[in-house]
């Protein structure tokens, strides 16, 4: 069974190191440190990269259509890799949580967030 971590942020220079990219330096640090390789997929909108950890595939994506509608490219790849809903996982920034806090909810509403409005959506 495979994984999808899906870290969501806005393509482009003056997105990146801000908070709201919070999703995309968390799988660029995964990829990092489970020696996974970044390649464009333009059928998805996203760059994606294949990773092993604990005997596990699990595909760390960056869709690149902007945070608004990043459920376009995530549903694709859920839909492309046959990864369960349930083993997906999206991470976003949260300006209600004080910086550097971490918070993970295997439910509940989007919170008014407008990228897992459109994950959720797009599942």
């Amino acid at each position: 069974m495979s994984y999808l971590i899906a870290g969501l942020g806005n393509p482009g220079a003056e997105y990146v190191r801000t908070r709201h990219n919070a999703g995309f330096m968390l799988v660029e640090k995964l990829a990092d440190a489970w020696s996974a390789s970044w390649e464009e997929a333009p059928r998805f909108e996203a760059s994606v990269a294949r990773a092993r950890h604990g005997g596990r595939v699990i595909w760390l994506v960056r869709p690149l259509t902007y945070m608004n509608a990043s459920g376009e490219s995530v549903a694709a790849l859920v839909r492309y890799y046959r990864v369960p809903v349930t083993q997906v996982l999206v991470v976003v920034d949260d300006a209600d949580l004080p910086l550097g806090s971490v918070r993970m909810r295997p439910d509940g509403s989007s919170g008014g967030h407008h990228g897992l409005d459109s994950v959720e959506t797009h599942l």
